[in-house]
C-alpha cells in the first residue's frame, strides 16, 4: 500500500499546497486506516504547541484522504471537496 500513500501524498500537495507547506506525509493506509503525519517543528505557535490550524488540517486532510483511497477501492474516481468543517481543542 506504499505505492498508494505516495500517490495520495502528491496529490495532496498538488490539490491542496498547504499541506505540503505544513510537511503533511502520508505514512500508511491499510484498506481501512490511513495516517497522516505532519512535523510538529514545522506547525509550532507562539506557545511552543501544535497550532490549532495544522491540527485541523492534518484532520480534515486526513478524512478527505480516507474517503478518496477508500471509493477507489471499489472502483470509483472520486472528486471530494471539502465544503466545511468544526473542531474544537478541549485541551
Amino acid at each position: 500500500m506504499r505505492v498508494r500513500c505516495e500517490k495520495l501524498e502528491r496529490v495532496l500537495h498538488h490539490e491542496v499546497p498547504l499541506s505540503e507547506t505544513i510537511g503533511v506525509r502520508a505514512h500508511s493506509y491499510d484498506g481501512l486506516r490511513l495516517e497522516l503525519r505532519a512535523p510538529l517543528e514545522a506547525n509550532v505557535n507562539i506557545y511552543g504547541v501544535a497550532f490549532g490550524g495544522s491540527i485541523y488540517s492534518v484532520c480534515a486532510l486526513s478524512g478527505w484522504g480516507l474517503l478518496t483511497l477508500r471509493l477507489e477501492d471499489i472502483g470509483l474516481e472520486p472528486r471530494i471537496m471539502i465544503a466545511g468543517g468544526e473542531i474544537k481543542y478541549l485541551k
